[in-house]
């Protein structure tokens, strides 16, 4: 492909061919680099809410940046200088239907469980890879806002479970790593565990919450700031708020966060184990909550 304009951030929305695509920089021409673009170029993927990547380019001849295509969004991106990820909505209090959320939950449910299929691990599930638009919904406006399909992104550090090349770098930001698997966080000399699907499952989980509450981590976590970075208390918080998901979510849909954050702390499973387990005990009860709302609008009609 051609090669792209300066870019400074790590991911932006561009024009090619007449469409919106997002880039994701991935840093110098590496073999892992061509096996995920080709991996991920599949023309079924946003049907299970991936991007297709349509290509490579390049800037200053060593920032590598693979090209995603972007599905009709509806509601359409009104400003594409801004990146539109649930973050960003979650930390502006964008009203969202209970249905939506509910929807995004097994949309990138959904996600995670295909990259697991073929054979990848994410390795950054949160709020701010997943891709989604919004319209309305502000705080101080009445009704819920317009919300499109939800899509994961963020493959920087994803790579493929069959790789020779294992990187064993402890997750130190105190932000980032309430997200991770308590094996996955500590200090810069820990020696952390080899990251498994079981590690992306307690990402999710942490996701599930971010959802369920309509706050990021970051929020949820402020009032006690001297916690951030020790794995333990990290990972007792999460479970707290998981429990309390029950209350305005359900309690299918609390186990099903509460499953993330502890079926992937038993060890020494098989892989197709934890996907069995993971696809019973997560996405089968996300998927009935939906299934539900479909009935009741069946009903109402």
């Amino acid at each position: 492909m051609p090669a792209v304009k300066p870019v400074t951030a790590d991911r932006v929305l561009a024009r090619y061919q007449s469409r919106t695509v997002y880039l994701e920089r991935h840093g110098p021409h590496s073999d892992a680099l061509i096996r995920m673009a080709a991996a991920f170029r599949s023309g079924d993927l946003p049907s299970m809410h991936l991007l297709s990547c349509i290509g490579l380019t390049v800037y200053h001849g060593n920032e590598h940046f693979l090209v995603y295509h972007i599905p009709t969004l509806s509601p359409g991106i009104v400003n594409p200088v801004r990146l539109p990820i649930l973050s960003y909505a979650l930390d502006n209090d964008i009203r969202m239907a209970l249905e939506d959320r509910f929807r995004i939950a097994v949309e990138i449910t959904i996600a995670v469980m295909e990259i697991h299929a073929a054979g990848w691990v994410h390795k950054s599930i949160r709020s701010n890879n997943v891709l989604i638009s919004t319209r309305g919904g502000k705080k101080g406006v009445k009704g819920d806002a317009q919300v499109s399909s939800a899509y994961l992104v963020g493959f920087t550090i994803a790579r493929s479970q069959d790789t020779g090349v294992y990187i064993r770098i402890p997750i130190t930001d105190p932000i980032h790593s309430l997200y991770h698997h308590p094996e996955r966080q500590g200090g810069s000399g820990d020696n952390v565990a080899r990251f498994d699907i079981r590690h992306d499952m307690y990402s999710l989980g942490a996701l599930l919450i971010e959802i369920g509450f309509g706050k990021t981590l970051k929020v949820l976590f402020s009032p006690a700031p001297s916690a951030l970075g020790l794995k333990e208390a990290n990972h007792k918080h999460l479970l707290d708020h998981a429990h309390r998901l029950s209350t305005s979510m359900g309690s299918k849909y609390a186990d099903a966060a509460i499953t993330c954050l502890t079926e992937s702390t038993q060890h020494n499973e098989k892989t197709e184990t934890v996907r069995k387990e993971f696809y019973e005990e997560v996405l089968c009860p996300l998927q009935e909550i939906m299934d539900g709302f479909k009935k009741k609008r069946g009903v109402e009609k």
